[in-house]
């Protein structure tokens, strides 16, 4: 899911959720705390150099974002879950495909780095 979150590509209403509807285990607390490690590592601007702009909001926005995650108290149980892809098999391989300049994964929609819709043109 975080490797794939482009909903801000697709267009809007795809790009929230709230934490209950993560596909949490029995096991989420270990979730919780890779979560929270994931937010930690963004939090000391790890990547941000292949980034063509310093975003200038993202760090107010993991500090919130983080506190919001280490509030949390537990996964709602769901009574009827949403029909939804199963999230543990993994998606298609060419989705997996490293972007060849930026190292990271392409996705549905393609390297994220490489879309200038996204990212600013340098200079």
């Amino acid at each position: 899911m975080l490797l794939f979150a482009d909903g801000h590509r697709i267009g809007r209403g795809t790009d929230g959720f709230d934490l209950n509807s993560l596909p949490w285990t029995a096991d989420w607390p270990a979730e919780k705390a890779f979560l929270l490690r994931v937010l930690d590592l963004a939090m000391t601007r790890r990547g941000w150099e292949l980034l063509a702009y310093d975003p200038p909001f993202a760090m107010d926005y993991l500090h919130r974002y983080r506190a919001m995650v280490d509030g949390w108290p537990a996964p709602i149980a769901v009574v009827t879950p949403a029909a939804r892809e199963d999230w543990r098999v993994p998606p298609p391989p060419a989705y997996l495909a490293p972007c060849p300049e930026h190292g990271i994964y392409q996705g549905m929609l393609g390297c994220r780095l490489c879309d200038l819709n996204i990212q600013p043109p340098p200079g």
